[in-house]
């Protein structure tokens, strides 16, 4: 399915069972996959409930009782992501948890993160720090990034700043390996996605 228009026309007239099974499940795919989390780190399938759906429940019906992630909690559409903790933010200078000048900020447990959603004031981190910035390096067009550029992505995505600054996106990657592993530990232990994401293409 991956093939060019020739390869999925003679897929079509060769094996036209198979063929029209894996355009079955594709549409299934398209139609359950939820958007509006991060989809490189969140894959997420809800049934549609359409009756002209392939899958077998939606064409049961939609049903009274709404899925939930366990009896009696919150529906499967809500996906925790993370949302900064205000009371530490980044650059904390009394932080009890990282090295001197190496906080970064931290997230809020998953505890509190429920008890936002409940009250209506969940604002969570949708955009992950790779996409923030390979953005930030792509508007800045080749130009180097500034100290207080440097500063200000990486408080917006939790990282520590570095005593040399970087000038392009390969320095920031190996900025981002080289950081302090206590820090890191502590930064990113409730979060979704555990690992330096910006050290990944």
């Amino acid at each position: 399915m991956n093939g060019n228009k020739k390869q999925k026309e003679k897929l079509k007239k060769d094996s036209p069972g198979d063929y029209e099974l894996i355009q079955n499940v594709l549409n299934v795919k398209e139609r359950h996959m939820q958007k509006n989390v991060p989809l490189r780190y969140v894959f997420q399938l809800l049934c549609c409930y359409k009756k002209d759906c392939f899958h077998p429940l939606c064409k049961q019906g939609r049903k009274q009782e709404q899925s939930c992630w366990y009896e009696g909690g919150l529906p499967l559409s809500f996906v925790p992501l993370p949302v900064s903790d205000k009371s530490r933010p980044h650059g904390w200078e009394d932080c009890p948890k990282c090295s001197p000048g190496k906080c970064a900020g931290h997230y809020l447990q998953p505890a509190e993160v429920i008890a936002l959603h409940q009250a209506g004031k969940y604002n969570p981190q949708k955009v992950p720090p790779s996409k923030s910035i390979k953005d930030f390096f792509k508007s800045k067009n080749g130009n180097g990034a500034t100290e207080s550029e440097i500063e200000k992505i990486a408080k917006q995505i939790m990282l520590p700043v570095e005593e040399e600054s970087s000038d392009s996106e390969d320095e920031v990657s190996q900025t981002c390996q080289k950081r302090d592993p206590e820090a890191e530990s502590q930064n990113t232990q409730d979060v979704p996605w555990v690992q330096c994401d910006i050290c990944q293409d």
